[in-house]
């Protein structure tokens, strides 16, 4: 090794120790707000769950009540009669 790589290596430390140590000194308060951010995540999937949870029932009913109004025929005025049917029997 050479004398200038031997003064290169002090250099090297004072100039990186510091920005070690300033993120060493950032890395809790980050790891707060990321854990924070996360069970915040956490509770809105577990809500959106529940709700889905809760609502599933009746979104599966309104789907089959409309199904099977679809399938009935409509009937939009009173239908009108074919013919008349006499009966051959008279009464007395």
């Amino acid at each position: 090794m050479s004398f200038n790589e031997l003064i290169a290596w002090p250099a090297l430390f004072i100039t990186t120790g510091p920005l070690v140590a300033f993120g060493l000194l950032l890395l809790g308060p980050v790891v707060l707000v990321l854990t924070i951010v996360a069970a915040l995540a956490v509770l809105v999937l577990l809500v959106a769950l529940a709700g889905a949870i809760v609502a599933s029932p009746y979104l599966l009913y309104r789907h089959l009540a409309r199904r099977r109004r679809s399938r009935e025929p409509q009937i939009t005025a009173a239908a009108a009669p074919l013919g008349y049917i006499e009966s051959r029997r008279v009464a007395a």
